[in-house]
């Protein structure tokens, strides 16, 4: 049965690898299965049904014989659909299965860092990672796509496509939507004509907001830090844009990037946005009952169809 996946394709930019083409060998497979933690790949399925993340360079290297992102739609017929995902590099033999924690990805990190030819192949000379202003933001992206807390995933709304950060209202729309099938909360599709109204009047406002958000200038910033809270070299993403259940949030997401501890991620300065933050029009037209209901939103509905 032919896969095709929808999941992020934007970002990841999945390719199918001909079932024919022999990427993995018998001694791949052995590798893979030595190496994740659930059920096992069987090599005449999963071939079927294997992608590459074709946008995603943080780990293969110049001469891409590092680490690349893989995910197989039906690994055998015991795991039927139930997507694996992981990092794989044929040079190394080595896998790394993202199972929603963020064990995986920093034991990735830790066999680069503990590995001196690894390290130069993958990360280059001192600060040539860095200086790639396209690693900084995929790696935080790719850290918060594959990670899932207890309540679940933050999600980043923004992207490269032809090298320019863009973010999508439409895409989010369908994520808010999609929070609610899920949890079957029905509060929505209970509102009132003139509910649905003011809902569809903010979703207007929302979509500018996301329109404004694509014309920031976008920046990285690195600094060094010792404080109570945190110390060592960080690259931050101020003011990053995300989204968690049915709420918009901005946070600085900071990335680590001590040689000791390069790779670990933190959040600081979290906010969530209420519909206030994102309105668009006039604020002095709004009544004071207006003004504090917007500030007191912040939970976003789906649009009626």
């Amino acid at each position: 049965m032919e896969t095709k996946i929808k999941w992020l394709s934007d970002f990841y930019g999945w390719e199918k690898i001909d079932p024919e083409s022999n990427h993995f060998n018998n001694s791949d497979y052995v590798s893979i299965n030595g190496d994740v933690q659930q059920l096992r790949v069987n090599p005449t399925i999963a071939k079927h049904h294997m992608f590459r993340a074709s946008n995603l360079k943080l780990f293969t290297g110049p001469d891409g014989n590092g680490f690349h992102l893989y995910q197989c739609d039906s690994p055998s017929e015991v795991r039927k659909n139930i997507p694996l995902r992981f990092f794989y590099s044929k040079e190394y033999g080595k896998a790394f299965e993202l199972n929603g924690s963020n064990t995986p990805i920093y034991e990735l990190w830790n066999f680069i860092r503990n590995n001196p030819a690894v390290k130069k192949s993958i990360l280059g000379a001192e600060g040539e990672w860095i200086s790639n202003e396209k690693n900084i933001p995929d790696c935080i992206r790719l850290f918060f796509d594959n990670v899932r807390g207890k309540h679940g995933r933050f999600e980043i709304i923004h992207w490269y496509q032809s090298d320019k950060l863009v973010s999508s209202y439409s895409l989010f729309s369908n994520r808010i939507k999609k929070y609610y099938e899920i949890n079957n909360d029905k509060e929505w599709d209970s509102q009132t004509s003139a509910e649905n109204e003011t809902n569809q009047v903010f979703h207007e406002y929302l979509s500018h907001y996301f329109n404004q958000l694509d014309s920031q200038a976008y920046a990285i910033k690195l600094t060094s830090e010792d404080s109570d809270k945190q110390q060592g070299s960080f690259a931050i993403w101020k003011e990053c844009h995300m989204v968690f259940q049915n709420s918009i949030f901005t946070a600085d997401v900071s990335l680590n990037i001590e040689e000791n501890n390069f790779g670990s991620i933190s959040l600081s300065n979290e906010r969530q946005l209420s519909c206030y933050d994102v309105y668009q029009g006039d604020r002095e037209t709004l009544s004071a009952s207006e003004t504090d209901m917007l500030k007191g939103q912040t939970e976003i509905y789906p649009l009626k169809n």
